[in-house]
């Protein structure tokens, strides 16, 4: 049994907010000045799933850190009970650990004086920038999204527009998950004419829990380009990802290149940076992909820049 002397209860003193990164540690300060017996430090925790006032775990000076309940290897002790220091070292908190933590000092003849923190946890946005190639056209349409996914607090996602000033136009959405993180993404939409193809613009995506961070892409637009022969090849570039959120999954990106070169024509450089898509126009002017020499581990969205090349 642990030791407790409650002889009356004083208001709990707020230390401060307690702000760390996502798979960080938190630094929970508790600490009094006084002359007093110490007898126990007690800490005890309100945060969702959890009771109010929940005892975790108590500090004695015999038997040191005892844990009620289940033990959380997570929470160590770094202060010193002979110093009246009961602070603790919390190692990777979740959000659901997020909430208020307070330590209370048994004290004779002094009460339980208490020090409370509230802890806040800040999870930076994965970023991504999705590139459209629409057909040359008079109707609206995407032309590039940007997306800040599971960000807390939420992410703030703006464009630079560049020449495309007044010519484009974005649209701005917004969807908080259960956990509290915020998911953000803008998407450009304009005609797809061929005086924005190869323009720049820029994505900057800010937040509470990350440095300012730019994406840019030039906008591409599939122009209808005149054949001359029943056959034009096409190169595409292919832009990576290091990390992609798709349905709500992050995963890492990569290519199975299948084993179609022979089937391309044999001038295209064999770089594996770049695949070959052979195109012929059919009647209604067209375009129908013959061949498409790649494939993708995942599928998402990614921008293909079409160059024509000289047909051979």
């Amino acid at each position: 049994m642990y030791e407790s002397h409650v002889l009356f209860s004083l208001p709990a003193v707020q230390v401060g907010d307690v702000v760390v990164m996502f798979g960080s540690s938190a630094i929970l300060p508790c600490h009094i000045s006084t002359n007093d017996h110490l007898s126990q430090i007690t800490w005890q925790r309100t945060i969702k799933g959890k009771a109010p006032d929940d005892v975790f775990l108590i500090i004695q000076p015999k038997i040191g850190l005892k844990y009620r309940n289940k033990k959380d290897f997570r929470f160590e002790f770094i202060g010193n009970f002979n110093d009246k220091n009961g602070t603790l070292k919390f190692s990777n908190p979740t959000l659901k650990d997020e909430g208020s933590y307070t330590c209370i000092f048994s004290l004779f003849p002094g009460g339980t004086p208490s020090r409370n923190s509230q802890l806040e946890i800040l999870v930076p946005p994965i970023t991504n920038l999705m590139d459209y190639t629409p057909l040359e056209g008079n109707e609206e349409v995407p032309l590039a999204t940007c997306t800040a996914a599971a960000s807390k607090p939420k992410a703030e996602v703006r464009w630079i527009k560049g020449s495309l000033e007044g010519k484009v136009r974005k649209e701005l959405n917004e969807t908080r998950h259960a956990n509290g993180t915020t998911t953000t993404w803008s998407t450009l939409l304009g005609k797809p004419g061929r005086e924005k193809n190869g323009h720049l613009v820029q994505c900057v995506i800010s937040s509470e829990a990350t440095n300012k961070e730019i994406l840019e892409t030039n906008i591409q637009v599939h122009c209808k380009y005149l054949q001359t022969s029943s056959k034009a090849y096409y190169s595409v570039k292919v832009r990576n990802a290091e990390r992609i959120t798709n349905a709500g999954l992050e995963g890492k990106t990569g290519h199975t290149w299948k084993d179609c070169w022979t089937t391309c024509p044999p001038f295209m450089p064999m770089d594996p940076s770049r695949i070959s898509v052979v195109r012929r126009p059919e009647e209604n002017g067209a375009l129908l992909t013959l061949i498409l020499c790649y494939s993708l581990t995942l599928i998402f969205n990614i921008l293909y820049c079409f160059s024509p090349r000289v047909n051979h």
